[in-house]
């Protein structure tokens, strides 16, 4: 870890990187990943817009499950945009992003939409309503937002890592090394809904975005409950275990600049009703800020998650994380350092990820991703374990 952490600092103190903000990474490698971004037609019309990532990645871990240590996955969506402006001035369309990959992924995705949403847009603000990222996961100033790769610490590395478990009592979807075990870690730097499958993404909602003014802009998404997405028939409004109801996502994000210095700052949240009795309600807020100066970006944030989303007992332990991460950006080779460190369930977790890119032509995109990470289990019956997880891959965008 330390070796780690040297060298991705010692790439980033030779280096003077451009202030930019959380939507100036369209088309680079780690936008494909980022749960903030989302693309909103700027032009009437309809287009079709995408991209194909082919993701390489070796481990090296201290636990053995019987997994590959080499894998290759692909990771493809087509992404129909529509808008029209109407004679009145507002603009509406919708976006519906398909995933278009043979096989649904570690997050259960692969087989159907990645976002499906209607938005209308005027001088007022924006309103959305549809399966979309949630207000805040948008309007969060996270460090992790621009890594670069498959998205640094909130990136795929604990796709393939062995999470520590009870083997007779951990969790498996898919036969994923991840699930097995991981919903007793905090694994990227995000509030709840987020983590908990994309849940904050793929839940039905509705939200509204005010305009930015001076610099500030703030929103707010509802969610009548986090385990209907899509159709009616899904929407089954049935209580279930990490499903919650009437939940709130707000956000508030300011932007100023001052010459070539560039300064972001946020406070998100998130509320709702736990829908089984004995489990604690969820109530998470994070803080975070960047700045910038010409070609680096420095980040930093703070996430507490309470007691959310676990079992209502008398010593029910707070779980929370910090991430800090920079970015440098020299043309066509980017280089971000990202780095995560959480408690929950008095399970700890900490991770480290150098990512590099290379923006080759127009569209395409190679990458490489070196994540060490540290997975210490509160109970000392349950072997921990350290991985160093290398992903290199080549991103399409189209």
């Amino acid at each position: 870890m330390k070796k780690l952490v040297l060298l991705a600092a010692s790439s980033l103190v030779a280096s003077a990187a451009y202030a930019h903000g959380p939507e100036d990474h369209a088309g680079e490698s780690h936008a494909a990943h980022s749960q903030k971004h989302v693309m909103i037609p700027e032009k009437d019309g309809v287009t079709v817009t995408g991209f194909m990532n082919v993701i390489g990645s070796h481990v090296s871990q201290d636990i053995d499950r019987g997994f590959r240590d080499t894998t290759l996955a692909n990771d493809t969506e087509v992404h129909v945009n529509v808008r029209h402006t109407s004679d009145a001035g507002f603009a509406y369309g919708a976006v519906i992003e398909l995933e278009a990959d043979v096989s649904e992924d570690f997050n259960e995705e692969g087989l159907n939409a990645d976002k499906t949403f209607l938005f209308v847009e005027s001088g007022y603000g924006r309103a959305e309503a549809g399966a979309v990222t949630d207000a805040g996961s948008r309007l969060s100033a996270n460090p992790a937002h621009f890594a670069r790769g498959t998205g640094g610490v909130h990136g795929d590395w604990f796709a393939v890592t062995a999470f520590p478990a009870d083997p007779a009592g951990g969790h498996s979807h898919g036969d994923s090394p991840a699930h097995l075990g991981h919903e007793n870690f905090i694994h990227s730097p995000s509030l709840p809904l987020h983590e908990m499958h994309g849940a904050a993404e793929d839940a039905n909602k509705i939200s509204y975005f005010s305009p930015r003014i001076n610099g500030v802009q703030v929103g707010v998404s509802f969610i009548p409950d986090s385990g209907d997405a899509g159709t009616y028939l899904a929407a089954t409004g049935k209580s279930g275990h990490r499903e919650y109801g009437n939940v709130v996502n707000a956000g508030i994000n300011a932007e100023h600049r001052f010459g070539d210095i560039r300064i972001e700052a946020s406070a998100v949240g998130e509320y709702g009703n736990e829908e089984v009795p004995g489990h604690e309600d969820l109530k998470a807020y994070e803080l975070a800020a960047q700045v910038g100066y010409k070609r680096l970006t420095v980040g930093a944030a703070y996430g507490d998650w309470g007691t959310s989303v676990q079992h209502a007992t008398s010593d029910t332990p707070d779980g929370g994380y910090y991430a800090l991460g920079a970015d440098y950006d020299a043309g066509i080779i980017g280089v971000s350092v990202t780095y995560l460190d959480s408690k929950y369930l008095r399970n700890d977790l900490s991770a480290v990820s150098l990512g590099v890119d290379y923006k080759a032509i127009p569209g395409l995109t190679p990458f490489v991703e070196v994540t060490q990470a540290s997975l210490d289990a509160n109970d000392p019956a349950i072997a921990d374990n350290d991985a160093t997880v290398i992903q290199t891959g080549l991103l399409f965008n189209f």
